[in-house]
């Protein structure tokens, strides 16, 4: 009689409640006061990974790109063979079949996946797949060149009356969908403007945005779709994903006279998350991992030293002495340079490659 009074109650309670109240009613956790928002920003990502609505072809295309990566993975192995892969490749051929806009079908990352596709049923069949080894291309810009960039680039706050159009917005946009991505899932989407009373409005937005001139001539907020991934388990993967696009915007700025100057979105209020979502017109299932504000610099400031290298990259090897962090002169012996393994010699005994 209890068993089926417990039935009747929870019935009741699903068909009134939401499903993030019933998860809390099964399983309630007590948790202070200063986790409430991550919480419920946690919350709100489950739910929308779930029951993601709209299923748009957004999602779509990002769950074929995630199960055809999959199935590339395992296209690129030495020793790839038939009869492996199969429930990767139905997932992603029923993701495909979703898709509905001309617009998203054109898609190169579409087309991408759909050779893969291709290739895995080409190796189930026993033909030869097209060779996947090619010669490293030449690059123009070799690594000084490069660190060059990467320490020329300014986070600037003062910015001179000059408009920033819409062809150049989307060069330091394209340029984050190159930046690897969990999964090949490519869930970034930015969100800006470049008028200047838009930028303006959306800056109020941003606690961090301080010490900045009058004139901001375009903000951009970048976000990712969290409808593509796994939660909870994968609820800090989209604001990876995001930085790493972000950091390529930043470089992909500077290299065109601009300057993209990231705004932390960690300590909004609630108010100030609806209004940048308004006047944006953010949908829900996109989530704000950081601001920026971009413009050609007027001036700015020299560039923070960095910290050596020597404390931040530690190697270690697989050996006795892995363990052995003696200090000399107040310095572990594992973060002084000369401490950083030698090419193992075969003929001993510490036979592993190395490793972070």
């Amino acid at each position: 009689m209890r068993r089926l009074v417990r039935q009747l109650a929870g019935r009741c309670a699903r068909g009134i409640l939401p499903a993030e109240w019933i998860q809390r009613l099964r399983d309630p956790v007590l948790a202070p006061g200063y986790c409430r928002r991550l919480i419920q920003e946690l919350e709100t990502a489950v739910t929308l990974a779930a029951k993601p609505d709209p299923l748009d072809d957004d999602y779509w295309t990002a769950v074929l790109r995630k199960y055809a990566h999959i199935v590339d993975k395992g296209l690129q192995r030495p020793d790839a063979e038939a009869g492996h892969g199969r429930e990767a490749c139905q997932q992603a051929a029923s993701a495909l079949a979703k898709i509905t806009l001309p617009t998203a079908l054109r898609d190169s990352s579409v087309h991408w996946a759909i050779e893969r596709l291709r290739d895995y049923e080409r190796l189930q069949s026993g033909q030869d797949l097209p060779t996947a080894e090619r010669e490293c291309e030449t690059r123009e810009m070799e690594y000084d060149g490069l660190l060059a960039s990467i320490k020329a680039r300014r986070s600037a706050r003062s910015f001179r009356r000059r408009s920033v159009d819409t062809e150049t917005v989307g060069k330091v946009v394209e340029a984050a969908l190159w930046a690897p991505s969990s999964c090949n899932r490519q869930t970034i989407k930015v969100f800006g403007t470049h008028d200047a009373d838009l930028a303006s409005a959306c800056m109020a937005t941003c606690k961090g945005a301080t010490c900045f001139g009058e004139y901001v001539p375009c903000f951009l907020a970048f976000c990712a779709d969290v409808r593509p991934y796994v939660m909870p388990a994968e609820a800090w993967l989209p604001h990876v994903d995001v930085a790493l696009g972000t950091q390529n915007s930043c470089l992909a700025a500077d290299s065109l006279g601009l300057s993209l100057t990231l705004l932390s979105w960690c300590h909004r209020s609630d108010d100030e998350e609806r209004r940048l979502r308004e006047l944006l017109d953010i949908p829900p299932h996109c989530g704000i991992a950081l601001c920026g504000a971009m413009g050609y610099p007027d001036k700015s400031g020299p560039a923070p030293l960095r910290k050596p290298v020597e404390s931040t990259c530690v190697l270690r090897r697989a050996s006795a002495r892995t363990h052995d962090v003696q200090e000399e002169g107040g310095i572990p012996r594992s973060h002084r340079p000369d401490a950083f393994p030698k090419p193992v010699d075969k003929e001993s005994d510490s036979l592993s490659p190395l490793s972070f």
